[in-house]
C-alpha cells in the first residue's frame, strides 16, 4: 500500500504524469538495504540515508521504464514491417494493436476486436503463429489461447513475481500506441533530473504520508 501511495502522491504533486513508477522490483533487488533504511528511520530518525536510497530507485526505475517504452516502439515497428512484408492483409496490421493491449488472446477476442468472422480471426491468428509472433499456450484443440511472447519478454526482470506496470498502461488509441507517448514524457528519467524533480522536501512528504516507515518492513 505504501508504494502505491508514493506513486499516487508523486502524481498529485505533478512529479509524475502517469502511474508508471513501479518500485517493487528495485526494492526486491535491494531488499537488505531497504530493510536497513526503514529500520534506521524508525530507530534513529535517519531520513538522510533514505533520501539517498529512494531517489536512486526512482531514477533507476524511470530509466528502465524509458528503455522499455523505446523497445516497445521498436518492436511495434518491426512487427508491422514483418506483417507488411509477409502480405498478411489489412487485418494483420490491426491485430498488433490488440496484442499490445491484451498480450494473451483467444480467437473470439480477436474476432470481436477486429469485427471479423470467427474463421477469419482463426486464420489470422494462425498466420501470426506461423510467423513466430504469437504462441499457443494451452496445447489444446479447443479453447486455445495465444501469447504475444516477443512483447512480454520485454518486461522480464529476473526478479520473482514482478507485476509490471507498463503493460497495463499500454493500450491502443486508433493507430497510435501509448508507449510512444510515454517515451516522449520520460526524457526526465535521469538521476540528476530525478533528484531535481522530486526534491528532498517532496520525497519526505511522500514518505511521511505513506506507510513505508511504520511497523515491520515487508515486501509484497
Amino acid at each position: 500500500m505504501g508504494r502505491l501511495l508514493i506513486t499516487f502522491l508523486l502524481m498529485h504533486r505533478d512529479a509524475l504524469h502517469r502511474p508508471l513508477l513501479y518500485l517493487s522490483v528495485y526494492l526486491k533487488e535491494n531488499r537488505a538495504e531497504y530493510y536497513d533504511r526503514l529500520t534506521s528511520i524508525r530507530c534513529r530518525g535517519d531520513w538522510e540515508g533514505w533520501l539517498k536510497f529512494f531517489p536512486r530507485g526512482v531514477a533507476q526505475t524511470a530509466g528502465e521504464a524509458t528503455a522499455t517504452a523505446q523497445r516497445i516502439s521498436e518492436l511495434r515497428e518491426r512487427h508491422r514491417a514483418q506483417v507488411l512484408r509477409e502480405n498478411v492483409g489489412p487485418n494483420g496490421l490491426k491485430l498488433p494493436s490488440l496484442l499490445f493491449a491484451s498480450p494473451i488472446v483467444n480467437v473470439n477476442l480477436v474476432r470481436a476486436d477486429l469485427g471479423v468472422t470467427f474463421a477469419t480471426a482463426n486464420k489470422l491468428i494462425g498466420r501470426f503463429e506461423q510467423l513466430g509472433l504469437v504462441r499457443e499456450i494451452t496445447g489444446q484443440r479447443r479453447s486455445r489461447r495465444f501469447r504475444y511472447d516477443p512483447y512480454l519478454r520485454l518486461f522480464h526482470t529476473g526478479v520473482d513475481d514482478p507485476a509490471p506496470a507498463v503493460p497495463a498502461q499500454v493500450t491502443s488509441a486508433g493507430s497510435t500506441l501509448r508507449p510512444r507517448l510515454v517515451a516522449c514524457d520520460d526524457e526526465n528519467a535521469t538521476l540528476g533530473v530525478a533528484y531535481e524533480v522530486l526534491g528532498r522536501s517532496r520525497v519526505a512528504l511522500a514518505l511521511r504520508e505513506s506507510s513505508c516507515g511504520r511497523g515491520h518492513p515487508a515486501i509484497d
